[in-house]
C-alpha cells in the first residue's frame, strides 16, 4: 500500500518540507539570558580596561583619575543592574524546568537559594558602585539633604562600610542575663548548674539549651535595627531578643522551618502565650526536627505546641513578627511546595493582633519583594496592619539597600546554626 504521507517530487525525491515545519520556535527566555551575558562580558571587558588604564595616584593626572573612577562606577552600576537581570531570568528559567518536570523540588529550592546569595552580593557592587559615583560627581554633596534630621544620621550609616562591627557579637554577660530575664536559672529549681530549660519543650534537659536570638544581632550593625524597627525600641542584643532552645529546635529557628505566633486570639496587653507553627516540614524524614541524646523529638509533635514559660517575661511581639515575615518571604522566595497554602492560611488567621506598630511600612514591602514579587493582596494587609511610618523612606535605591543587608544578614545567620558569633560585614 502506498504510504499516503511522503509525498515526492518530480524527480523522485521527498519533497522538503516547510522551513517553518523544521525550525524550532524560538526560546525567548534563552535568548534573553544570552543577550544579558552577552553584555555583562562587554561591561567586564571595559571596565577591566579602564582599571589597566587609571593612574590615581600621579598629582598630575588627579581630574583624568576622577574622570576614570566616574567611568568605572557606572559602568559597574550597569555590570550590577545587568547581574541582578540574569539572576533574576535564571530564575524564570528554573521555574520553567519545575513546571515541565525537568528538574526536581528539592534541586529548584538550591538553586533559588544560590541565586538569592548571587543577587544580594550583586546589590552590593551596585550599592558601592553608586557611593563612588556620588562622591566623583561632588565629594561634598550631602546626600540626604531632603531627609528629616533624626532619619538622616540613619541613611548616612548606610553609607559606612565598617560601622557597628562590635555591636554584632554577642554582649559577655549575654546567657547569664537570659536566663535571669526568664527566671531559668536552674539551681533556682534545685536542679545542677548544667541543666538547662526549653521553651518549646516545656523540659529540663542535662545539657543547658543555649539562648537563641530571635532577629539576628548583625541588626545592631550600621543603625540597620533602628532603620527596620523605630528609635528607642528594645535592642536585639536584649534578652527579649531570646529563646531557650535546645540544639535541634536552635538550628531550626535560624533556618526558619517554624514560626512562634501568639496562641490565644485575646489581644488585650502583652502577649502572654505563644505557639509554635512548623511551616517547612521535612516530607522525606518527619523526625528530623531534632535529634540528641534524649532521642527524637517529631516535628508533627511539636506543630502546633504552646511554649512554656517559667516566669513572667515573654519574648518581644516585634522580634517574633520579623522572624515570622522573613519565615513567610524565605518558602515564597524557595518557592517551597505548601508556600502559597502557608500565605493563605495566615492571612485568613491573621494570628499577631493588629492594628500593630512591628516594622516600618516600607521596609515591609522592600523584603518581600527585593527577590521575588509576592501576593500583592496579602503583602498589603502585612503592611497596613502590622506597620508604621513615622518616617517614609523614599528613596527607592535605600530601600532595597536595607533590603538587602537583612537579608544578607538573614542567609548568614541561617547558613551558620552552630553557636558563633558573625564577624564579617554585611
Amino acid at each position: 500500500m502506498e504510504d499516503t504521507d511522503a509525498r515526492d517530487s518530480s524527480e523522485g525525491q521527498p519533497a522538503a518540507y516547510p522551513p517553518t515545519a523544521r525550525t524550532a520556535p524560538r526560546d525567548v527566555l534563552l535568548e534573553r539570558i544570552s543577550r544579558v551575558r552577552t553584555i555583562m562580558r562587554g561591561l567586564e571587558c571595559h571596565l577591566g580596561e579602564l582599571y589597566a588604564e587609571s593612574n590615581y595616584e600621579s598629582e598630575e593626572h588627579k581630574d583624568e583619575g576622577l574622570q576614570y573612577k566616574y567611568l568605572q562606577a557606572m559602568l559597574g552600576i550597569d555590570l550590577a543592574r545587568t547581574r541582578q537581570e540574569e539572576i533574576l531570568l535564571e530564575r524564570q528559567l528554573i521555574l520553567r524546568e519545575l513546571a515541565a518536570g525537568l528538574t526536581s523540588q528539592k534541586n529548584m529550592e538550591s538553586v533559588l537559594a544560590s541565586q538569592i546569595w548571587r543577587f544580594a552580593l550583586a546589590g552590593g557592587d551596585l550599592w558601592r558602585n553608586l557611593q563612588q559615583r556620588l562622591q566623583t560627581e561632588d565629594p561634598s554633596l550631602d546626600r540626604q539633604s531632603g531627609e528629616t534630621i533624626g532619619i538622616r544620621k540613619k541613611m548616612v550609616a548606610l553609607y559606612t562600610e565598617n560601622e557597628g562591627q562590635e555591636s554584632r557579637k554577642r554582649p559577655f554577660f549575654w546567657e547569664l542575663e537570659v536566663l535571669e530575664y526568664y527566671s531559668a536559672d536552674p539551681r533556682c529549681y534545685g536542679r545542677g548548674k548544667d541543666q538547662g530549660w526549653c521553651h518549646i519543650t516545656g523540659t529540663w534537659y542535662p545539657k543547658p539549651p543555649k539562648p537563641t536570638e530571635i532577629v539576628p544581632f548583625g541588626m545592631d550593625a550600621n543603625k540597620l535595627a533602628e532603620l527596620v524597627f523605630r528609635s528607642g525600641i528594645t535592642s536585639v542584643q536584649s534578652p527579649a531578643n531570646t529563646l531557650l532552645l535546645r540544639p535541634g529546635f536552635h538550628r531550626w529557628l535560624k533556618e526558619y522551618r517554624f514560626v512562634i505566633v501568639p496562641a490565644s486570639r485575646c489581644f488585650d496587653g502583652t502577649i502572654t502565650r505563644w505557639r509554635l507553627d512548623v511551616i517547612c516540614p521535612d516530607e522525606n524524614d518527619p523526625r528530623s526536627m531534632t535529634q540528641d541524646s534524649m532521642g527524637w523529638e517529631y516535628g508533627k509533635d511539636i506543630d502546633g505546641r504552646e511554649l512554656s514559660f517559667l516566669g513572667e517575661n515573654r519574648p518581644d511581639a516585634k522580634f517574633l513578627y520579623f522572624h515570622f515575615l522573613i519565615a513567610l518571604i524565605r518558602i515564597k522566595d524557595l518557592r517551597r511546595e505548601n508556600w502559597s497554602r502557608v500565605w493563605a492560611r495566615y492571612y485568613q488567621e491573621q494570628p499577631f493582633p493588629a492594628p500593630s506598630n512591628y516594622m516600618r511600612k516600607s521596609v515591609i514591602r522592600a523584603l518581600a519583594t527585593y527577590f521575588s514579587v509576592a501576593d500583592m493582596s496579602i503583602l498589603e494587609s502585612l503592611v497596613y496592619r502590622y506597620g508604621f511610618e513615622t518616617y517614609h523612606v523614599q528613596d527607592e535605591l535605600a530601600k532595597k539597600e536595607i533590603a538587602r543587608r537583612v537579608h544578607l544578614l538573614v542567609l548568614e545567620d541561617s547558613g551558620n546554626s552552630a553557636d558563633t558569633d558573625i564577624d564579617e560585614g554585611v
